[in-house]
């Protein structure tokens, strides 16, 4: 299973595919796309798009990097553009053939990541997207730290957000439930508690329903 904690992942696309009912969710099932050129007619479509293409398998389509690209140039004064070309840039890294390419689009899409950051430290869905695009890097990357600060931000904030409409409810319950995989490893408490949260937050969710199935597993003798 792709939640699985201690789970490995041998490439960048097979982490990308992990992600798949998490990743983005929000917006991704709206809007629409210009079959004659399979371009987004709108941020929803764009969103679409980029999610089909972390899903991959045949006829998956390339991540619509041109189109974050030019709208976060066009309005810099949504980082959360920035965030999804970089994510973008990540996607094209794993789809790279000459490792070259791949490390310089890798190091691209983790640099306009970073930016998008520090534009807007205080936007969750930014925030969620370069934590969960750092959780599971290769650890030689050394983006743990990110990963961990990123999420514990969203975490903490999560449930607030969700009720008051500012995050979708899939994105805090995937914060809630990787945040607890993460405290895990030190503080099995802490860990239980925002499994918890993210169960009772919206259990329909892929986060909800992973941090059930978490609390389960821990009660089966």
């Amino acid at each position: 299973m792709c939640l699985a904690p201690h789970a490995r992942l041998s490439s960048h696309a097979a982490f990308l595919t992990c992600l798949i009912p998490l990743v983005l969710a929000v917006g991704c099932s709206s809007g629409r796309t210009d079959l004659a050129t399979g371009a987004p007619e709108s941020l929803d479509s764009a969103k679409s798009l980029f999610l089909q293409a972390v899903a991959g398998g045949g006829g998956a389509r390339a991540p619509p990097t041109a189109f974050f690209e030019q709208a976060q140039r066009e309005d810099p004064s949504q980082p959360s553009l920035r965030a999804y070309f970089g994510a973008s840039q990540l996607l094209n890294a794993a789809a790279a053939t000459w490792p070259w390419e791949k490390g310089r689009l890798a190091r691209e899409g983790l640099v306009l990541l970073d930016q998008a950051v520090a534009a807007a430290p205080e936007d969750l869905e930014v925030r969620f997207i370069r934590g969960m695009t750092s959780y599971r890097l290769p650890r030689f990357m050394k983006r743990r730290n990110v990963a961990e600060s990123d999420l514990a931000k969203v975490a903490s904030q999560a449930v607030a957000a969700a009720e008051e409409g500012t995050l979708a409810p899939a994105l805090a319950t995937a914060a809630l439930y990787h945040h607890g995989l993460i405290l895990e490893e030190e503080n099995r408490a802490a860990a239980v508690a925002a499994w918890e949260k993210a169960a009772a937050l919206d259990p329909d969710t892929p986060g909800g329903r992973a941090a059930s199935l978490r609390l389960q597993t821990l009660v089966t003798p």
